[in-house]
């Protein structure tokens, strides 16, 4: 997950804190980051389909942690499945099915510990697990938003904004959205360590010193992320040798086609504009429009097959998990009211609260592709 070497390369200007001093502030906290560590734990009976709560335990442990030190989370889950990412889901999801056969066979043989751990190796985290965490999320007045594709860019639009003063998260990809300020690695007694994107252009003891934002995005492309992996041979150490002799990523990805010839993908410049645009301009839910914005406005250029990888908004017809983020889009006909539309099981509003909804204006715009899967990715 993320850019492989990248926190370890930043290691001299991390931070170590603990969250008490965020105390009085605001975070935001990648929810499946905490859900993939509770699954962890409970990865036996969910492998075995075994009922378990514990990883909903688990991720309220992780609020009340943060309550205890007077910090305020706003939780995000990752959204529908990003076509940009579907080569890097695919291959994940297979590497999952083979560590839980793996697993299974080990179990049947009563090998439970070597069991154990290719059932750690295979944990998915569910819709249904998911909406047990929101619905406890609910309980508790913790707020939660549904990203409409990736969490990483609804993160760092909830920082790049300031309605958060940080992101907790494990995900090195944050610093390639250019998140402002990052948590990691925070453990059960609130110690982590902290990134701020200032430290990591203006410090010199950065690798990445005196680069900008968009030259860092670019190099953590190209030394591999999850929208385009890496050229076989090439890491980030390549990378910053490459940009070092010139700071130029025309001229590196210039030099890696010819250095790198025989392994040179074909197509590898064309993906790698189309992972730009993936760190750039996703879909993200404002809180304050109560609407479905791009992380940065699209670029006049920018045409209707440059943003068919970078996902959709949800609709009516979506998972209940979108009915959190209270965009609630117009019936197409008389045969979806908009009572069917709201869920109001599921968001367990009182009366009060169901006044205050917001209910948009205008129908949801969606790319015509939009419709071409309705199908939750399960991470």
């Amino acid at each position: 997950m993320g850019i492989q070497g990248l926190l370890q390369s930043l290691r001299p200007i991390q931070r170590t804190i603990n969250i008490s001093e965020y105390r009085g502030k605001t975070v935001a906290v990648d929810g499946h980051c905490i859900l993939h560590r509770g699954g962890f734990g409970a990865a036996t009976k969910l492998a075995l389909n075994q009922p378990t709560d514990s990883y909903v335990n688990y991720f309220m442990q992780f609020m009340g942690l943060l309550e205890y030190h007077g910090v305020t989370p706003i939780v995000v889950f990752d959204g529908l499945p990003l076509p940009l990412k579907q080569i890097t889901n695919d291959e994940r999801r297979r590497n999952r099915q083979t560590a839980l056969k793996q697993g299974l066979h080990l179990y049947e043989q009563g090998k439970i510990a070597a069991a154990e751990k290719f059932f750690q190796q295979s944990v998915s985290i569910s819709n249904e697990m998911i909406i047990a965490v929101i619905r406890k999320l609910m309980e508790k007045k913790i707020q939660c938003i549904v990203a409409p594709n990736e969490a990483d860019a609804q993160l760092t639009h909830l920082a790049n904004t300031g309605k958060v003063d940080a992101v907790v998260t494990e995900d090195s990809d944050l610093l390639a959205f250019g998140c402002t300020k990052v948590i990691y690695k925070i453990d059960r007694y609130g110690d982590g360590i902290e990134i701020c994107m200032d430290k990591v252009i203006n410090d010199y003891r950065s690798t990445l010193y005196e680069y900008d934002a968009e030259t860092i995005r670019h190099i953590c492309i190209l030394s591999g992320c999850d929208y385009l992996p890496s050229v076989k041979g090439v890491g980030l150490k390549t990378i910053l040798k490459r940009y070092e002799i010139n700071r130029n990523t025309d001229q590196a990805l210039y030099h890696l086609q010819h250095q790198f010839k025989k392994d040179f993908p074909a197509d590898y410049i064309e993906k790698f504009y189309f992972a730009n645009l993936g760190f750039l301009h996703q879909w993200v839910y404002d809180m304050d429009e109560k609407n479905y914005v791009r992380l940065n406005p699209l670029p006049s250029e920018c045409t209707e097959d440059d943003v068919r990888l970078l996902g959709r908004i949800p609709t009516v017809q979506d998972s209940t998990m979108f009915r959190v983020n209270k965009v609630i889009p117009k019936p197409k006909s008389k045969d979806t009211p908009l009572k069917e539309a709201i869920t109001e099981e599921f968001l367990g509003y009182t009366q009060s609260a169901k006044e205050n909804i917001t209910v948009s204006a205008a129908p949801i715009n969606c790319s015509k592709n939009a419709h071409e899967t309705n199908e939750m990715h399960l991470l």
